[in-house]
């Protein structure tokens, strides 16, 4: 009995440590965040919404594409970008000008500006001949500002010009001829229609109409929509190639080679004798007739003969940045660049010391004279009757 006892209260040895778990009772429990996570049921607003979504911006992208497609279309890139032109309040342009012959060659450049008053243009010029009778390059420059109807005019380098061509005119040039210009080198001078009515009134009276009619050109719009709808029906400009995309003095710039319609030019030119501007246009000068200008139109568009016309337009706005135009029949070339900006501001003041064109003819008939007098005698008087001819090389005549 006690050895049975005994037994019973030894101790039992420990089970050894393991890692495992004892088994538990098989009961449900929910998956903590710890366990593999269940997914969770979507909302069947959610998924529609999401759907909405995509097609939005599917049909929206299709919109913003196709709208850049319009709007972009080559056609009315250069389109919009001559009836801009024609409607801009204001223009700004740099340019060049080169010419070369087998005996001649000129190289210009230009800065301009125009505005609803007035405008103003620089130049610098340079010449080049090369015959076997002359050999010789004139340089010269020159600036014409158009300020309230009055014209001011500065000539640079002239006088040299004068000088070098007399020398070689063989006398066909007069030798006061050089005297005349250093009068008036590097001089404002101001021209009013007034200034020359004597001289010549048809030319005084056509500088205040045409000065009055491209005033009103900037201000009617009614006139100027006149001219913008009638090159709508009447478009000039053919696209004949797409060019690669280029800045232009920091604009996006798209480029194109274009032809010119010759049958829509011609149509344009002489339809605009209709328009309120033609007929001012014939009142300011009646010898312009519209449709004799279009006889020398000629269809060379698709021939060889054709110049290179180059057009950038810019991306977004769709104005004019560049103008390229080259041609080349092998005995002669030109290439001309202009670079137009529109609708910025322009200042133009009238220089405070300029003189009167009529000071000016005072000086060099009073040259004339001097040249005459020294020539012949110191005594020596001008006879009654003499005239001086401004027209005719200021030769005098009786």
């Amino acid at each position: 009995m006690n050895e049975g006892n005994k037994e019973a209260n030894v101790n039992p040895e420990p089970a050894p440590e393991t890692n495992e778990e004892p088994e538990k009772a098989s009961v449900p429990v929910e998956s903590s965040p710890a366990s593999s996570p269940a997914t969770p049921k979507r909302s069947p607003k959610l998924i529609i919404g999401a759907i909405i979504a995509a097609v939005l911006v599917v049909l929206l992208g299709s919109a913003v594409f196709g709208y850049t497609m319009w709007y972009q279309n080559p056609d009315k890139v250069v389109h919009d970008a001559v009836l801009n032109a024609i409607k801009a309040k204001s223009v700004s342009s740099t340019g060049t000008i080169a010419y070369k012959g087998d005996e001649f060659a000129m190289d210009l450049a230009f800065d301009g500006k125009a505005g609803e008053t007035g405008g103003e243009l620089s130049v610098d010029a340079k010449l080049t001949v090369n015959s076997d009778e002359i050999q010789q390059e004139f340089k010269a420059g020159g600036v014409g500002r158009m300020v309230d109807g009055t014209l001011y005019v500065k000539l640079t380098g002239i006088t040299s010009v004068v000088e070098d061509t007399a020398a070689m005119s063989g006398g066909l040039i007069p030798e006061y001829a050089a005297s005349i210009f250093e009068k008036i080198e590097d001089k404002w001078i101001s021209i009013e229609a007034s200034d020359y009515q004597e001289v010549d009134s048809n030319i005084s009276k056509q500088q205040a109409c045409f000065t009055e009619l491209f005033e009103s050109m900037q201000s009617d719009n009614a006139m100027s929509n006149e001219i913008t709808d009638l090159y709508r029906n009447n478009q000039i400009l053919i696209i004949a190639n797409e060019l690669n995309s280029k800045s232009v003095n920091g604009t996006a710039s798209l480029g194109y080679e274009v032809k010119v319609d010759t049958a829509a030019a011609k149509t344009f030119t002489e339809d605009l004798e209709g328009t309120e501007f033609g007929t001012k246009l014939k009142e300011c000068d009646d010898s312009i007739d519209f449709k004799d200008y279009t006889e020398g139109f000629s269809d060379t568009s698709d021939s060889e003969d054709a110049p290179t016309i180059e057009l950038w337009v810019s991306r977004f706005g769709h104005e004019i940045t560049e103008l390229s135009v080259k041609d080349d029949d092998g005995s002669q070339s030109v290439a001309i660049v202009v670079q137009p900006s529109f609708d910025k501001t322009v200042t133009l003041e009238a220089p405070s010391d300029a003189t009167s064109f009529r000071t000016v003819l005072e000086e060099i008939q009073q040259a004339i004279l001097e040249y005459y007098t020294n020539a012949f005698s110191e005594d020596i008087t001008i006879p009654e009757g003499v005239d001086f001819n401004f027209d005719t090389q200021l030769q005098p005549q009786t």
